[in-house]
């Protein structure tokens, strides 16, 4: 607003409005993806833990990571006795074998046998009887059901390698990712942070002495978030 007011007294061009202008939108658009993000990531987390639609998560920072990276094997090792989707798919088949075991069982008619009596009566004094049963078709012997459970031991056999061969790419190139995102993070200067800290102190105080103007002092604050971004990005993957 002070900028337009220069610009009607002719002491400001009209290009330097135009440009705060961009930079305003820009900055709701940001704040607004942001929010969105922020939104989707509690919905995901209340889900996930079942919380009430009316928690809210407070951000702190994370603590410093130690630079030793745990081996392939290790991270590997760890998926395949935690991953989820590779415990179901292990379920799956331990069903599907146990399913074959059972129809093989039951191959053979189970023969069962009971007794029965009868008290005194007008015809017969006393009645003892013998039943027995046996469960029919006899001669099939349960081929089809067991030939079906044959068929899904071996679908289930194929999921197993099929879900493990994802989880194992899907792990190397998390693992790529990590160790590119460490190499990063470690060829950043130590003293950078401070140093940028003291660029944005540098750049308020000239633009609150009239040194600089509206649209300079933007751009240290542009720089200044970018930095920031790129290196919140990278410590948020090595904690991934």
């Amino acid at each position: 607003e002070s900028t337009r007011e220069l610009f009607k007294r002719g002491d400001v061009a009209k290009g330097d409005v135009i440009q705060l202008q961009a930079q305003l939108q820009d900055l709701i658009a940001q704040e607004m993806t942001s929010q969105q993000a922020t939104n989707n990531d509690e919905q995901d987390l209340k889900i996930l833990l079942l919380y009430p639609e009316k928690t809210y998560f407070v951000v702190k920072e994370l603590p410093s990571v130690k630079n030793d990276l745990p081996t392939y094997h290790a991270v590997l090792d760890s998926a395949e006795k935690n991953r989820p989707d590779l415990l179901l798919s292990y379920a799956g088949s331990e069903y599907a074998q146990k399913n074959l075991k059972l129809q093989r069982v039951t191959a053979v008619p189970d023969l069962s046998l009971s007794t029965t009596y009868e008290s005194a009566n007008d015809y017969a004094p006393y009645f003892w009887g013998i039943q027995a049963s046996m469960d029919l078709p006899v001669w099939n012997r349960n081929q089809w059901n067991i030939k079906a459970a044959k068929y899904g031991t071996m679908q289930a056999e194929l999921t197993d390698s099929l879900t493990f061969n994802t989880v194992k790419n899907q792990v190397t190139n998390a693992y790529c990712t990590l160790l590119l995102t460490n190499k990063q993070l470690n060829q950043i200067d130590p003293q950078y942070g401070n140093d940028l800290n003291e660029m944005m102190n540098n750049a308020v105080k000239n633009f609150e002495n009239h040194n600089i103007n509206l649209l300079t002092l933007l751009s240290y604050i542009n720089t200044y978030n970018r930095s920031e971004e790129h290196t919140s990005e990278l410590q948020s993957l090595r904690h991934l």
